[in-house]
């Protein structure tokens, strides 16, 4: 049942950093960056803390170490890397808090696009391989991943749809 806690989170994590992203004009009124980043970093600390719990009553499956530990590693070397590049302020919508000039990052990480997104699921998933796969481990993993691709989806914007093809 920590899916009902966990669920709710998850949802108010996206719509924070949705309305930080989508109105920053907006979300400045309201909160800082600095409070933005602290409000994150606790809520997904706690997400991911009940998230573990959750694994646990599921128990510990060693015969998937040999998946989950690739993905695990994987997912952390993507978010850390990428966020060892953009730097706290960058990571944190900092262009359109307005709080530093808009950069166009290239090469790896950043030719991956949303490369922390993809390392959150990427982790998400090989913590998920590595423990027996209840219903609620399961749907709860899959919610987590759908909410980060919700996020990508809308810091994609309409600019970067490609184009319909011409008949």
């Amino acid at each position: 049942m920590l899916w009902i806690i966990i669920w709710p989170c998850i949802i108010l994590s996206n719509i924070i950093t949705a309305w930080a992203y989508l109105k920053p004009e907006s979300f400045k009124e309201h909160f800082t960056q600095d409070q933005l980043i602290i409000f994150w970093f606790s809520l997904n600390l706690a997400i991911l803390a009940l998230y573990l719990v959750l694994c646990r009553q599921a128990r510990f499956n060693i015969k998937a170490l040999w998946m989950s530990l690739p993905c695990v590693l994987i997912g952390v070397f993507l978010i850390g890397y990428s966020y060892s590049k953009l730097g706290t302020t960058r990571t944190f919508f900092g262009a359109e808090l307005g709080v530093v000039d808009d950069v166009k990052y290239e090469g790896f990480p950043f030719s991956l696009g949303h490369a922390q997104y993809k390392g959150f699921i990427i982790l998400i998933l090989g913590i998920w391989f590595g423990f027996g796969h209840t219903h609620e481990l399961t749907l709860t993993t899959g919610f987590w991943i759908i909410s980060f691709m919700v996020q990508m989806l809308i810091e994609s914007g309409p600019d970067s749809v490609p184009p319909s093809p011409e008949l």
